[in-house]
């Protein structure tokens, strides 16, 4: 169960990277720049935990992809450890220098919060995200992307 829950969690992130990437304000801005810089904030599932080889981390399959859809090069920071909570994130976000110019983030976190704080550490790492990086391209409805998808 845990197994199927997590790999659920993962191909949701991949369908929102893969989704925002598909975003018209996105692809504009890509179309100015030769290198796309991508954030990955989260847990072990953010890490890639799991896979039998570290080439094989799901965030890794991104940086081809984008190659070869968009003729640009990916470079992504990963400050995602296992174990963390949204409140973890939270410090890390704080933790990274305002002067990256990262694109696009993704945010992984709640499978080690507890309910009644997941919210607002989340929310709050949202907020910084937002403060420090303005222009950052940052979805946070998976439902209306995924109702793209499938439509």
């Amino acid at each position: 169960n845990l197994m199927r829950k997590t790999l659920i969690i993962i191909i949701g992130v991949i369908i929102i990277m893969l989704t925002t990437i598909c975003n018209i304000g996105l692809l504009e801005k890509w179309n100015r720049k030769n290198t796309i810089q991508l954030l990955i904030v989260g847990d072990s599932i953010g890490e890639g935990a799991g896979a039998s080889d570290p080439a094989f981390k799901w965030y890794k399959y991104l940086i081809p992809y984008v190659e070869e859809q968009y003729g640009k090069k990916l470079e992504i920071t990963n400050v995602s450890m296992g174990g963390n909570t949204s409140f973890a994130g939270y410090t890390r976000v704080m933790e990274l220098r305002n002067n990256n110019n990262y694109d696009v983030v993704i945010v992984c976190y709640g499978q080690n919060d507890e309910e009644q704080n997941f919210s607002f550490y989340y929310e709050q790492m949202l907020q910084a995200i937002i403060n420090k990086w303005p222009f950052l391209s940052i979805n946070y409805d998976f439902r209306k992307f995924a109702a793209r998808i499938y439509s």
